[in-house]
């Protein structure tokens, strides 16, 4: 009985360990139907480094900060990461931390 009581929370604590996937490819943020809801979203998602170059387009709005970005694995000059605005206009995003308009990146 024990071992089947050990046996249930290895399992358990296997499946709740959240993984991320390695990023590839052309993602949307914010809006309506995004891949990601925020920023912050998006950078956490590169947790798990990424396998080919990675866009993301953000839309047009106002999100609430700072962004942290920190060591993404397999990021290199051939797999980048961009964050761009989707309609080309960077006015038309601002990331807002308090009063002031900020992003911070570590390691990079």
């Amino acid at each position: 009985m024990k071992q089947i009581f050990v046996i249930t929370i290895v399992i358990v604590l296997f499946f709740s360990q959240k993984c991320n996937a390695q990023l590839s490819g052309i993602f949307t943020v914010g809006g309506t139907s995004p891949d990601f809801a925020t920023i912050q979203d998006a950078a956490f998602a590169l947790i798990g480094g990424v396998s080919g170059p990675v866009t993301f387009n953000i839309r047009p709005g106002t999100y609430n900060g700072p962004i942290e970005i920190g060591y993404i694995p397999n990021a290199n000059a051939v797999n980048r990461i961009i964050f761009q605005s989707e309609n080309g206009d960077s006015s038309s995003v601002n990331v807002i931390s308090g009063d002031q308009l900020m992003t911070r990146r570590h390691g990079i």
